[in-house]
């Protein structure tokens, strides 16, 4: 919201019905921004909260070159499905781990493998259970060494190994709350 002050840019916000209390753009899933040269495309991935939301990087030549996962990839683990199951009584950790698998089976998965991730945060951080230190890695690589995105686990699978082990989530902080 500071930034936006100084700057008069946009704060835009995955889609969600809820209120969010400040004024911010409600973007749609695939929604595209331009700048410059550069476009970025909303990719809405539900799971670690509903409005949970990606931006995919394409370069002037319409080239897929980064993603900014948010709280819905991490570097080695995915974000813990259980911080937003408060905003609705039939919200469970199983339902969001259902929602996240789907994100990341149909939105990021599919993407190419040299898409670099940036995360939103990493080791140290309530948001995830298993985050590297690094901070940034290809999609590939992620593909191949993060648990979460192991082709072999069905849905059952996946909810179980993203839900094991999770602490109590900690009090609502900006850090695992806030998207982009």
């Amino acid at each position: 919201m500071d930034l936006a002050a100084k700057t008069g840019a946009t704060i835009v916000f995955g889609p969600t019905d809820a209120a969010i209390g400040y004024d911010a753009l409600i973007a749609a899933d695939g929604q595209v921004f331009e700048i410059g040269n550069i476009k970025i495309k909303l990719i809405h991935t539900p799971g670690h909260t509903l409005e949970s939301s990606c931006y995919l990087l394409l370069d002037e030549k319409g080239t897929e070159k980064a993603l900014f996962t948010g709280d819905t990839l991490f570097i080695g683990d995915v974000g813990r499905p259980d911080l937003a199951q408060k905003v609705s009584s039939d919200l469970t950790k199983e339902k969001l781990a259902g929602m996240l698998f789907e994100s990341l089976r149909a939105k990021i998965i599919p993407l190419p493998d040299d898409v670099i991730i940036y995360p939103a945060h990493g080791a140290g951080s309530a948001c995830g259970k298993n985050m590297s230190k690094e901070t940034s890695d290809t999609l590939g690589h992620q593909k191949k060494t993060n648990y979460a995105l192991n082709m072999a686990l069905n849905r059952e699978a996946f909810v179980d190994q993203v839900t094991e082990g999770l602490t109590p989530p900690p009090i609502l902080s900006a850090e695992c709350t806030n998207e982009y």
